[in-house]
């Protein structure tokens, strides 16, 4: 037997709905004033990013995934900043565990040799 879906619940929420869009970029200009790190790799958003293929970009991640708790799409308490790469790895995982690199790892990484 089928399990039920929620009732009340756009199909697209969380992803399209004007309420979303709304949602979406007041809680990006909320992590950007408070420069919040992602919440999965503990590392810096670069919040002046605009290139949306750039999996540092910011990207608001549902703790709860909108796949499996679709009521909580629009719900601003299920929301982390997180950069893209961080969220679609870890995918609809509740739990983000072992998601990022080392600090050190990052630093030569991303730092400039001379």
């Amino acid at each position: 037997m089928a399990s039920a879906k929620p009732t009340g619940v756009a199909k697209n929420a969380g992803r399209s709905t004007r309420a979303w869009k709304i949602l979406r970029k007041s809680f990006y200009e909320e992590c950007k004033a408070a420069d919040r790190p992602c919440w999965l790799c503990t590392h810096p958003i670069d919040y002046g990013l605009v290139d949306t293929t750039d999996d540092r970009i910011f990207e608001p991640d549902h703790v709860y995934p909108v796949s499996l708790y679709p009521e909580r799409a629009e719900d601003r308490e299920n929301l982390r900043a997180s950069h893209r790469g961080c969220n679609r790895r870890r995918g609809n995982d509740k739990t983000p565990l072992s998601i990022g690199i080392l600090s050190r790892d990052w630093f030569k990484k991303n730092s400039k040799s001379e």
